[in-house]
């Protein structure tokens, strides 16, 4: 609920002020760092049984910072969780079950944005919108994240986030190079 309502609030201000490339750069870094020291330093020795209620509302409103660009949502609770001394596992799981009223807010968010740009200045309708692609769309999107997911959990047995903190970092140069290569 904290992403969904910061979303709501913020969306104007985020979408006219947090633009330049500038912020995915630092924030690529800021949060890979950020990633990389929570798995390092965290006990990792609660389960998801365990989690508190204080740990849910960190870990809560630690993923209204994914609105700002460069920021991921499931590295951020993750991240949030890890530093609370909560499993690898426990952590990515969590943070996938949080996923789901975000995902499901956004895109009931962006539908209505749709209906309301597919109707003309008078009020009659506009261009016709494709429902049955968006089904395909959303049904697509959903099986591969389920699958992303499954896969992610498996991977995350018996391996660290480190790649994902590289990419991260490798990701960021990049687009600093971009950004200085083309703001001129």
């Amino acid at each position: 609920m904290p992403a969904a309502a910061a979303g709501v609030v913020l969306e104007d201000y985020i979408e006219t002020h947090l633009r330049s490339l500038l912020i995915p750069v630092f924030t690529l870094v800021a949060f890979g760092a950020l990633m990389y020291f929570a798995e390092r330093w965290s006990s990792q020795d609660r389960s998801l049984e365990k989690l508190t209620w204080a740990d849910s509302l960190w870990i809560g409103l630690s993923q209204a910072l994914a609105l700002i660009p460069g920021v991921s949502r499931s590295g951020i609770t993750i991240s949030t969780a890890l530093a609370r001394d909560i499993d690898r596992i426990s952590a990515a799981r969590f943070s996938f079950l949080l996923s789901t009223p975000v995902i499901v807010g956004a895109g009931v968010l962006e539908g209505w944005h749709l209906v309301k740009a597919a109707r003309t200045p008078a009020g009659s309708p506009g261009p016709e919108i494709q429902w049955l692609l968006m089904a395909v769309g959303a049904a697509t999107a959903a099986i591969t994240g389920f699958l992303c997911i499954r896969y992610f959990l498996r991977y995350l047995q018996t391996h660290t986030l480190t790649p994902f903190v590289i990419y991260r970092i490798i990701f960021a140069g990049v687009t600093l190079l971009v950004y200085l290569t083309y703001s001129r």
